[in-house]
C-alpha cells in the first residue's frame, strides 16, 4: 500500500511539471511507459520509443541508459522489477520479443516469441521464482482465436508454452 501511495505521488508530482521537463526528465524522447516503484521508494521507467530504463531516486534525481539487445537500441513496454535477482524485464516496443537487463550493468537480452505479444503495457506478471507469464497471438490473429500463454523462467528463456 505505501508503495502504491509514493508512486501516486509521484504522478501528480510529474502530471504538474511542464511537458518539457518531463520530457528532459525521461531522455530525449517523451515516451515512458512501463512503471514500477523500487524497494527504496525509487521510480523505474522504461521508453517505449527511445530505448531507455530510466531510475527516479527518491530525493528526484533522473538515472537512464540506453537498452542495448545484440548492439541495436530496443524500445521498451511494460515492466516487471526483481531487484532480488538484479533483474527488469519489458516487453519490446514491437511486441515481439521479452527483454531482460541486468539492473547492475545495463546489459540485456532478448527471448523472441511466436506472435505478437498482449496485454504488456501495465505490469508483468511474475511466476513467483524470478519469471514471469505473457500472453501472445499468432500473427494476424486475434488473442480470442490463436493465444499462447509463455512461461519465461528467471534465465530468461521459454519454460513452456500453452496454446
Amino acid at each position: 500500500m505505501l508503495r502504491l501511495a509514493r508512486l501516486a505521488a509521484f504522478a501528480l508530482a510529474l502530471g504538474a511539471a511542464p511537458v518539457a521537463a518531463q520530457a528532459a526528465a525521461c531522455g530525449p524522447t517523451y515516451g515512458a511507459d512501463g512503471l514500477a516503484v523500487g524497494a527504496d521508494g525509487g521510480l523505474w521507467l522504461t521508453h517505449y520509443e527511445d530505448a531507455r530504463l530510466a531510475y527516479r531516486t527518491p530525493d528526484g534525481r533522473w538515472h537512464d541508459r540506453e537498452t542495448l539487445v545484440a548492439g541495436k537500441p530496443v524500445g521498451l513496454s511494460g515492466l516487471r522489477l526483481d531487484e532480488e535477482r538484479g533483474v527488469a524485464w519489458a516487453v519490446s516496443a514491437d511486441s515481439t520479443k521479452i527483454i531482460r537487463i541486468s539492473l547492475r550493468d545495463g546489459s540485456a537480452n532478448a527471448t523472441a516469441l511466436d506472435g505478437v505479444i498482449l496485454h504488456h503495457r501495465g505490469p508483468l506478471p511474475g511466476d513467483g521464482a524470478g519469471g514471469l507469464w505473457v500472453l501472445s497471438a499468432a500473427a494476424g490473429a486475434s488473442w480470442l482465436e490463436q493465444p499462447f500463454l509463455w512461461h519465461i523462467g528467471a534465465d530468461g528463456k521459454v519454460l513452456e508454452r500453452k496454446a
